[in-house]
């Protein structure tokens, strides 16, 4: 999985909510078309151990995280897109 956003080892979904306004969603957007151009869809993954907040950023990169043989929990959020790109670094690679 490509890119993450930094932040506790969990607590994950509230960080991202208080610290970035995240907008926690009731499950994973059906088509990652669906999601608005100004919006990045984050999927929180809990491994049990600690928590992955990562940037779908691309249809393939939804698809791989939006695996249903992988049991883990996911919680899927949308935060502002130029916010994820910054915290994210996925926008340093965009600006090359």
């Amino acid at each position: 999985m490509g890119f993450q956003i930094p932040g506790p080892t969990n607590g994950k979904v509230q960080y991202l909510v208080d610290m970035y306004q995240a907008v926690v969603l009731d499950g994973a957007p059906r088509n990652f078309d669906d999601i608005p151009d100004h919006q990045a869809i984050i999927c929180v993954v809990d491994t049990l151990q600690y928590e992955v907040a990562s940037y779908a950023f691309s249809r393939q990169e939804f698809s791989l995280l939006d695996d249903h043989s992988d049991f883990r929990k996911r919680t899927w959020l949308l935060m502002e897109k130029t916010k994820a790109n910054q915290v994210s670094g996925f926008g340093k690679l965009e600006d090359h």
